[in-house]
């Protein structure tokens, strides 16, 4: 398994997780599934070099799941605080991937400003 910064080849299979939990659990709000164009706009919020950043893990080129920090609030004073996601494909739970994602995630957000 590699662990790397999420990219936009990277969407489709990203809405494939998302969608998954949207349609089979309640750890979502959404009602309907997400799209590709939604998905798109979504990651450009995401850069290596910020607090929102969003890192995938692969195995035989798949994606098994991805976490991400994104802005908490719109508010000035929420600028230095993000919120913090994490989605496995189904086929990938009770395996430590998600240990390793947050472990990657917070790693590279603890060396930002």
């Amino acid at each position: 398994m590699n662990i790397l910064s999420g990219t936009i080849t990277h969407i489709p299979a990203i809405t494939a997780i998302f969608n998954h939990y949207i349609e089979h659990t309640n750890a979502r709000f959404e009602t309907e599934p997400m799209t590709l164009g939604n998905r798109n706009e979504w990651f450009t919020q995401f850069r290596p070099d910020s607090l929102h950043q969003l890192f995938v893990a692969l195995e035989n080129h798949q994606v098994m799941g991805f976490a991400c920090s994104q802005p908490y609030r719109l508010s000035p004073a929420f600028a230095e605080t993000v919120e913090v996601s994490i989605y496995l494909h189904p086929d990938a739970k009770g395996q430590g991937l998600g240990s390793a994602l947050m472990k990657t995630l917070l790693d590279a957000l603890a060396t930002q400003p």
